[in-house]
């Protein structure tokens, strides 16, 4: 009877010395605790009804209390951390992975006291037994219904990513047809090679469009060109920029603006009156340096 009584509280304090650690410091105490188990039961059983030898009780018995009580606690802590991330309700998780632990160690004990014909061996074996399939059917429904909620969140999160998708492509193929009418507003390369042949340009917009933008225009003699930077960054300075470009185009051409004084008040003046047209507040506009060249001089 003393053995019975003190095995389990000695194996038990045994099993509160790791129960409290981290989870990763708790992995190797419990192997190693469920592998002296299996030795201890594995060769305590070999002697008693192989070999017939002396003490094989003895192993048996503490290979069983140190599964029940040292390693069984370990592993119903970690039981129950696993599946509570997976249950509503912790209450549930913590009462099923207790109810494991006595069914656990109502069979196993109750096989070690049949093994060594003591009694109350069937008491705890149909205790066991019969808390078995009622854990077993109350972790298939908690579960069950946690996997048609994870399934029916997993069916929203495909549906709410492919239309995430397909509006990411809509827009990225807007964004880059954005850049082609953009490009379409800049002056072509052969075009400034032909008026400034010892000219080169360096235009590097920080996204795809953007409100940087360069302008030439040959009148006359006179060759003009500029380089602004509109206000706004993206999508927004690219609709700016159209804007600007398109002041300084009418400046020249429908205003006859000839000095780069004057295009740029005129430029000023129509991308105002644009701006002025909408019901809201809008400030945005451009820094430009524009410059004329004819021959040798430049303005």
């Amino acid at each position: 009877i003393g053995v019975i009584i003190s095995g389990p509280v000695i194996f038990t304090g045994v099993s509160m010395l790791f129960i409290q650690l981290p989870r990763e410091r708790r992995k190797r105490p419990t192997i190693v605790l469920l592998l002296i188990s299996i030795i201890l039961i594995t060769v305590g059983a070999l002697s008693k009804f192989v070999y017939y030898w002396f003490g094989s009780n003895v192993e048996v018995i503490l290979g069983v209390f140190i599964f029940c009580f040292a390693f069984a606690p370990l592993m119903t802590k970690f039981r129950y951390e696993k599946w509570s991330q997976f249950i509503g309700s912790s209450r549930s998780a913590l009462l099923l992975s207790i109810t494991d632990f006595v069914i656990v160690v109502m069979i196993f004990v109750g096989l070690l006291f049949r093994m060594m014909h003591w009694p109350a061996d069937s008491i705890m074996l149909i205790i066991g037994c019969s808390l078995l399939p009622i854990t077993i059917i109350a972790w298939n429904r908690i579960l069950g219904k946690q996997l048609v909620h994870r399934k029916m969140a997993e069916e929203n999160l495909i549906e709410a990513h492919q239309e995430l998708k397909e509006k990411s492509e809509e827009i990225l193929d807007s964004i880059a047809y954005a850049k082609r009418i953009q490009t379409a507003i800049l002056p072509p390369e052969k075009m400034v090679k032909e008026l400034l042949p010892h000219s080169f340009v360096l235009y590097l917009p920080k996204d795809v469009v953007a409100g940087d933008f360069y302008w030439m225009q040959k009148i006359e003699k006179k060759v003009f060109f500029a380089a602004a930077d509109c206000t706004g960054h993206g999508v927004p300075g690219a609709m700016v920029s159209v804007i600007c470009n398109n002041a300084l185009n009418r400046a020249v051409k429908e205003f006859n603006k000839r000095t780069p004084a004057d295009i740029l008040d005129q430029a000023r003046e129509i991308v105002i009156q644009e701006f002025d047209k909408s019901e809201e507040d809008v400030k945005d506009g451009m820094d430009l340096s524009l410059c004329s060249i004819t021959g040798m001089k430049l303005e």
